[in-house]
């Protein structure tokens, strides 16, 4: 979610909905990281893992959001 917000903030300059984006992005990066082990053997892919992913990217995002739009002022 961090590394999602930085790169589209620098893509995209200024927009709070680039962190809505971001936040989404990085959720189905990790959907579908899960959706392929699904097909690995030994691994499984499990709807509490998804919730997991969406919420550490979650944090990522507003660790993110927080580090760009207030650590400009110190």
């Amino acid at each position: 979610g961090f590394l999602m917000a930085l790169s589209f903030v620098l893509i995209w300059k200024g927009s709070y909905w680039i962190y809505l984006l971001s936040w989404l992005a990085a959720s189905f990066y990790g959907v579908m990281d899960e959706l392929h082990q699904h097909f690995v053997p030994g691994r499984g892919a499990t709807l509490s893992d998804m919730g997991l992913d969406a919420i550490s990217a979650l944090v990522g995002t507003v660790f993110g959001f927080g580090l760009i739009c207030y650590g400009n002022h110190y």
